[in-house]
């Protein structure tokens, strides 16, 4: 649990300015980092289409499909950063790493993208386990998944077949193995973040936005970067009062503070972690609350070797948990500074502001 040492006191703030800069933070909340009606509409419709598109053709059978991701937990930023859409397809009688279905509907929407989606559809790339593509400024990425529920929808049934799957996989405590499930656990994951309540999800959103503003070199690569801030977020604050927003926010940033040692277990669809998952792992853990077996940061706990003495620190992850961790620390003293009452910066000052690092 995040202490509350320094989330219980306001410093040379009165109470009432407290209320002031809840209010700050709901409106940048609602005006800035939620998406609007439109934008949701229109993009849920695109999305229905792409759906509509994949059930024309009976080479693959689709037992169900969903809108995963930011979009599908209601946890997507404002329209301004254009949140994207993960799409997630249950193949019955598939299985990985679905080379065929990949393949076949590259060629599918790349000859008729343009002819069922309109002159705005943009083909874009096929990786070994998604499509890339765009209609108009909505970007969608196509996931295929194992149907393991065939007989019905029901989540925890799908979640067991999963975990089973894992557990008599050859290796299943390697870190790449619980991650290659976690797009057939989709539904719980949308569920999960959609039970949290209304403060939750606000905290969620700005620690979204915080986490634009951490200065990464585009080229290093964290999977599951954004579910892991989600879960961050919701882990700091289980437990404590949410009456203020503010503080709700600032827990957030003394967990990413603590990001070299935290160790992150929600638990909500498991009862415990295999000590084979644990043993030889490096901090952090931020496991994923609905597979024991994915630690959606043990990237993170990777200390790679330099290739050579002048590579850049930040491109190590080492480096890439230090800007995290610099970058809370710097808000943090940023957010309590006050002179004559007020505070120096705003809360989009604060946020927004990345931490640059002096090119030599």
């Amino acid at each position: 649990m995040i202490s509350l040492l320094r989330t219980q006191r306001f410093g040379d703030l009165s109470l009432g300015r407290v209320n002031e800069i809840d209010k700050e933070l709901e409106t940048l909340v609602q005006k800035k980092l939620t998406p609007s009606e439109d934008y949701v509409k229109t993009g849920n419709m695109n999305a229905n289409k792409v759906f509509k598109f994949l059930q024309e053709f009976k080479e693959f059978d689709i037992g169900r499909a969903l809108i995963a991701g930011s979009m599908g937990k209601g946890t997507g930023l404002g329209d301004d950063f254009n949140p994207d859409y993960d799409l997630v397809v249950f193949l019955n009688n598939e299985s990985k790493p679905f080379t065929k279905f990949l393949s076949f509907f590259d060629g599918k929407l790349k000859e008729m993208g343009k002819q069922k989606f309109g002159r705005d559809y943009v083909h874009g790339k096929k990786t070994p386990f998604s499509l890339k593509f765009e209609i108009g400024k909505y970007k969608f990425d196509l996931l295929p998944a194992i149907n393991l529920n065939i007989e019905s929808k029901e989540g925890m049934k799908q979640q067991q077949e999963a975990l089973e799957l894992i557990r008599k996989s050859p290796r299943p405590s390697s870190k790449d193995c619980g991650g290659a499930y976690s797009t057939c656990l989709a539904e719980l994951s949308v569920d999960f973040v959609r039970s949290q309540d209304v403060f939750i999800r606000k905290v969620i959103r700005l620690a979204k936005y915080w986490n634009k503003s951490v200065a990464i070199e585009k080229d290093v690569y964290i999977p599951g970067r954004s579910a892991m801030i989600e879960i961050i977020a919701i882990h700091a604050n289980a437990g404590h009062d949410k009456e203020h927003l503010w503080n709700g926010f600032k827990r957030f940033l003394i967990a990413m503070t603590q990001l070299d040692t935290l160790d992150v277990r929600m638990k909500s669809f498991y009862s415990d972690i295999p000590a084979e998952v644990i043993k030889g792992t490096q901090l952090p853990h931020v496991f994923d609350p609905v597979n024991p077996y994915n630690n959606i940061a043990h990237r993170l706990g990777r200390d790679l070797k330099r290739k050579n003495p002048k590579q850049d620190p930040l491109k190590t992850m080492a480096g890439c948990r230090k800007a995290f961790m610099d970058k809370a620390s710097k808000n943090l003293s940023e957010l309590d500074e006050v002179k004559g009452g007020k505070r120096v910066k705003t809360i989009e000052q604060v946020i927004e502001e990345p931490n640059l690092r002096t090119q030599k």
